[in-house]
């Protein structure tokens, strides 16, 4: 564990120093180091003293068919727990129906108004304000105010919606790194690990991945088709980190369960 956190947080920090300068990096690593960051590690020694060769990187991302995430998690896991680093968390999550009245669940796309929203201005061209979405964030917001901040603020963040669906479409996903690299530009709160801020997903005892955080994106990417984006794995049930664990010390093979060897976040076990 220690020789991979080394080499890549050292890589990150002189890509960091060469592109913003030291006093730069040196203020945006302090603002970094949080109470939550510190917990983060702490988590992460455990995890590798448990897990050992299928200890679960918390920042190394696995690229997944946007149409393959069909499902997220409501309440966000976020809510309650950091979003730092990598947790196993066990329970009925990933099979439980989303009950606003219960506890956490999932909630298919189909059932989502986000989504919903998305594909009717997106694929029927039908415009904002006429998109349960547009309502909720518009109006009859509290004191004259929405969550997007001003009126105004949330009539800019629709057109830069736009922009950024349009942009998807004609250039593609692009990775945090290749944003970055792209515009000179920090694009993240957190812009010495860019792949924090990625599509934020959970994934269930029998591999299901499901979307956690990074609404927008993962639901232009899915109306969208795209084969191919990166995610960053947030949760791992306990069940699938533990199938993650018997596969890698080889008291198991994939063909021996119902697991497809090709899954994305088996790569790394395998290969071991």
């Amino acid at each position: 564990m220690s020789k991979w956190l080394l080499t890549s947080t050292f890589s990150k920090l002189f890509r960091s120093i060469r592109k913003r300068g030291f006093l730069n990096t040196l203020d945006i690593s302090f603002k970094f180091a949080t109470k939550d960051v510190m917990m983060s590690s702490l988590r992460q020694i455990y995890y590798f003293l448990k897990y050992k060769r299928s200890y679960p990187k918390p920042y190394e991302t696995i690229h997944v068919d946007a149409r393959d995430i069909e499902f997220k998690i409501v309440p966000q896991f976020s809510k309650e727990y950091s979003q730092y680093g990598h947790h196993v968390i066990g329970g009925d999550w990933d099979i439980r129906e989303y009950d606003p009245e219960g506890t956490r669940g999932i909630l298919h796309y189909d059932d989502w108004p986000f989504y919903k929203s998305f594909e009717e201005h997106f694929t029927q061209e039908i415009p904002w304000e006429e998109t349960e979405f547009y309502r909720e964030m518009i109006e009859n917001p509290p004191e004259g105010r929405t969550r997007y901040g001003s009126k105004k603020k949330a009539e800019k963040r629709f057109k830069d919606l736009d922009r950024l669906y349009n942009n998807m479409k004609n250039h593609g996903y692009k990775s945090q790194n290749e944003l970055i690299s792209d515009t000179g530009s920090v694009l993240s709160q957190t812009p010495i690990i860019p792949e924090h801020n990625e599509i934020k997903v959970a994934i269930g005892r029998d591999g299901d991945i499901f979307l956690e955080d990074g609404r927008h994106r993962a639901a232009m990417a899915s109306i969208l088709d795209i084969k191919n984006i990166p995610v960053r794995i947030m949760v791992r049930h306990k069940e699938w980190q533990e199938r993650r664990r018997r596969i890698a010390n080889s008291s198991i093979k994939p063909g021996d369960i119902e697991i497809d060897p090709s899954h994305p976040d088996l790569q790394d076990v395998l290969q071991k």
